[in-house]
């Protein structure tokens, strides 16, 4: 059983930036692929340490730290504040 969510960035635009979930040896993942005009021009899976993903409309840097994958793994909210106009 592989569980599969979005990873969005809390800008207006809400841009995908991977795909995460728990995979079936029970380990947490992120994917990321990047298009450019209907082609894959690159594809990663990540399965620990830390991961910076960059937002291409915001330009703000997210920071994914990847643990222990949980049975009940589903998306977050980010905090209150971070979703606060500047």
């Amino acid at each position: 059983m592989r569980t599969t969510n979005d990873l969005r960035c809390f800008c207006p635009e809400k841009p995908l930036l991977a795909t995460y979930g728990i995979d079936e040896d029970r380990q947490l993942y992120i994917h990321v692929r990047i298009w450019k005009q209907n082609r894959i021009f690159g594809e990663m899976i990540v399965k620990s340490g830390i991961v910076k993903i960059h937002c291409r409309c915001c330009l703000r840097w997210h920071t994914v730290v990847m643990r222990e994958a949980s049975a009940n793994l589903r998306p977050i909210d980010p905090p209150k504040e971070l979703n606060e106009e500047r």
